[in-house]
């Protein structure tokens, strides 16, 4: 696995436009850059930073060979949308009462990485129906949770 480019080339190329957008402006203009992704112009030379056609052109881009040298910028990307996604980081972990302040703790939650398969099903019973399919997957698979996929899709099947 080429963590974290196979969670996004995992996710639709939507969900992709969801979690670009909410990423500060640096951090997509450095993607952009790096991948060779040009502003489009009009006539009148107006850049169209926002156009949906450069965003899918980054998505594309960054699921090949060369985009995912971008490691670090793609686990950015995901780890500045999951900031906006508090409430589902709560819920995980109030449910293995670690103390947070509305989900962000400073405690170490490397424990996620060895999870026993009972507790990820437990989990995901629990975040799926509140938070929805793909964004605990996401969640589950930056934490490197062994086993998210198969027990998400065992409860959405």
């Amino acid at each position: 696995m080429d963590w974290p480019i196979d969670i996004i080339e995992d996710i639709s190329p939507e969900k992709f436009g969801e979690i670009f957008a909410v990423n500060p402006r640096n951090v997509r203009e450095a993607l952009f850059s790096r991948l060779g992704i040009k502003a489009q112009t009009r006539r009148i030379g107006l850049r169209l930073g926002k156009s949906a056609d450069r965003v899918r052109a980054l998505y594309d881009r960054l699921v090949t060979e060369a985009g995912k040298m971008e490691r670090d910028l793609a686990s950015e990307l995901l780890r500045n949308w999951l900031f906006t996604q508090r409430a589902m980081l709560a819920d995980a972990l109030d449910h293995f009462g670690i103390k947070h302040d509305n989900g962000l703790t400073d405690q170490e939650i490397d424990f996620f990485e060895k999870l026993e398969a009972a507790k990820v099903t437990e989990l995901c019973k629990l975040l799926v129906p509140k938070h929805g399919k793909e964004p605990v997957s996401i969640y589950l698979r930056y934490l490197k949770v062994p086993g998210a996929s198969e027990a998400i899709d065992a409860i959405v099947s």
